[in-house]
């Protein structure tokens, strides 16, 4: 991580189906303290592709977490970040920017429009600490994938900012089938990706 003036930790975030991980206990609790969140709405992922669950998992992941940092922290004007690895910081103290640039207004989401298919707010973004109470409040827990929701519930409390982009642009496997050095995968459509990937990290005992 970029050196910080900032305190901050990490929220460690499992779907429903997986065990938490030790692996990235180790690597980020050397950085910062950290929490375990085994997230209890269900949702659609690698291990539930077509389950029928009503909402997907990132989306579940999201608004676990969401009222996790709601129920657990306080809201003391400050931000949580939902960070995903297609985020590039555009410069090196981009922490302690993103911090001055949310207290100077009065938003609830920091963020990137983005206009890729359907206009929506990119998930990775700063968001109000009391966000889910926020929106509960005025419409219950959403079930649209939630950078979806984002777009139509903060219009006139969002902030954009030009300290983060994302890479969009990158290719992704479609239907390929991945290279051995692949590590990450994002924004995959096909099962056959699924499919790999659980192979590829023996996922079948539910661990990550």
């Amino acid at each position: 991580m970029t050196k910080t003036k900032l305190e901050y930790e990490f929220i460690l975030a499992a779907q429903f189906d997986f065990k938490p991980s030790q692996k990235l206990e180790n690597v980020f609790s050397k950085i910062a303290p950290i929490h375990h969140l085994r997230c209890e709405i269900k949702g659609k992922g690698l291990r539930h592709p077509k389950k029928g669950y009503s909402m997907d998992g990132p989306t579940a992941m999201f608004w676990n977490s969401m009222e996790y940092i709601t129920l657990n922290f306080e809201d003391d004007g400050d931000f949580s970040l939902w960070l995903e690895h297609d985020m590039i910081p555009l410069v090196p103290d981009w922490l302690d920017q993103l911090d001055e640039e949310w207290k100077e207004g009065e938003q609830i989401v920091m963020g990137r429009y983005m206009n890729m298919n359907r206009p929506h707010i990119n998930g990775g973004a700063c968001y109000s600490k009391s966000l889910a109470d926020i929106l509960y409040k005025q419409r219950g827990r959403p079930k649209k994938p939630f950078d979806l929701e984002m777009f139509q519930f903060v219009k006139g409390r969002h902030k954009r900012t030009k300290l983060i982009e994302f890479w969009f642009q990158a290719k992704t496997m479609g239907k390929r089938v991945p290279q051995q050095e692949t590590v990450l995968l994002h924004g995959v459509q096909d099962n056959s990706a699924i499919e790999y990937t659980i192979k590829r990290n023996n996922l079948s005992d539910g661990s990550v």
